[in-house]
């Protein structure tokens, strides 16, 4: 093979490699990463910084974390890095445990701000009070975000030909998701109050014939809709109305991320497990769905009575069917939980020929 061969072969490969380089950031966020990549080197150019090593990653990120207001963006910067100096450099920081030590360091005690939650007498509350005429849309917005535990950009990319109404359930398909598994989930006419199923059959018989949008949301209005796309903006600030609505505290608190967080908390709530919770909101990992049993006020309850009853609870259906008609708590979930209405512990031992009347004046 002649030297010009070489040199092309060279140029083709190493070009290629560039193009497998690029694509291994997001392409959604890939501008972030670039200028988050950018700024530390231009770090190390002030510092006369030549090699990149642990100490140069710690001495960067205790720098770092007197200019950044909150822990996870010390983490999200670190995650940034990793990916662009395995891309650029190829360097794993992954292994620097010092670094990975000091990022765990500080974060002792923050606690992350969450997006408020809408209880189910709340959600009944707007979907049975709110007019048509102007809260269709919103309505809308709320089934399927809480009935499938939607993200706002996954509201957003919902095409029109991915829900499906069928005679007793609507089939709703998220192919878009943020970790990129496809999901589904129904919709379902089952309840006392309002039927949610029908709330989304109005809406998309309000659909334009002759619309030559896909996205699903479309925008609406004097109980007609128009051929315009509804921005991901505008969804995102609709739980914030609803609120205001209702007119419930912190309204601001209530973000696009209201529907996730208010649909895996019923869920929780209901007795589901961790598995049922990672299914229904396509999440990889058990931290989130743990966070949201964990923090299930149900199964705090149900934790409290088997330690407080010994351990019977679970084995006796009487004992259960006790706690849970002299047990009211107010469904303010997290938020507001203001009151509980409490009896001693029921404790009988090696009783025999025993009769015992039992009335709970609720």
């Amino acid at each position: 093979m002649s030297d010009s061969n070489e040199v092309v072969d060279f140029f083709e490969i190493e070009s290629s490699a560039n193009a497998a380089r690029a694509s291994l950031l997001p392409e959604k966020s890939k501008a972030r990463y670039e200028r988050t990549y950018t700024y530390f080197k231009e770090w190390c150019n002030s510092k006369n910084v030549k090699t990149i090593n642990e100490t140069v990653l710690l001495a960067y990120f205790n720098d770092r974390a007197s200019n950044l207001t909150s822990p996870t963006s010390l983490w999200s910067e670190y995650s940034m890095l990793k990916l662009t100096l395995c891309a650029n450099e190829n360097l794993d920081i992954s292994k620097f445990k010092q670094v990975i030590s000091f990022l765990k360091r500080k974060n002792d005690g923050y606690i992350p701000k969450k997006a408020n939650i809408f209880t189910k007498e709340e959600i009944t509350r707007f979907l049975c009070d709110a007019p048509d005429h102007a809260f269709l849309l919103m309505k809308v917005a709320m089934v399927l975000g809480v009935s499938g535990a939607c993200r706002t950009d996954e509201l957003y990319h919902l095409n029109y030909e991915d829900v499906e109404i069928k005679p007793d359930v609507g089939i709703v398909k998220i192919l878009q998701s943020k970790n990129k598994i496809p999901r589904s989930f129904v919709v379902t006419g089952c309840s006392e109050t309002v039927n949610w199923l029908k709330i989304l059959e109005k809406y998309m018989k309000l659909r334009p014939s002759n619309t030559k949008e896909s996205k699903f949301f479309l925008r609406y209005g004097n109980g007609k809709c128009v051929r315009q796309v509804v921005g991901k903006h505008t969804l995102s600030a609709i739980p914030m109305k609803i609120a205001k609505f209702l007119n419930l505290n912190h309204c601001k608190d209530y973000t696009g991320h209201s529907f996730r967080r208010t649909s895996a908390t019923l869920l929780a709530n209901s007795g589901s497990d961790v598995l049922s919770l990672k299914r229904h909101g396509g999440w990889k990992s058990n931290t989130v769905a743990e966070g949201y049993v964990g923090d299930s006020l149900t199964h705090k309850v149900h934790a409290a009575n088997s330690i407080s009853y010994g351990g019977t609870v679970e084995n006796s259906s009487n004992a259960i069917d006790i706690v849970n008609n002299v047990i009211s708590v107010t469904n303010k979930e997290e938020n507001d939980v203001k009151q509980f209405v409490k009896i001693p512990g029921i404790n009988i031992q090696e009783c025999s020929n025993c009769t015992f009347n039992i009335n709970i004046n609720k």
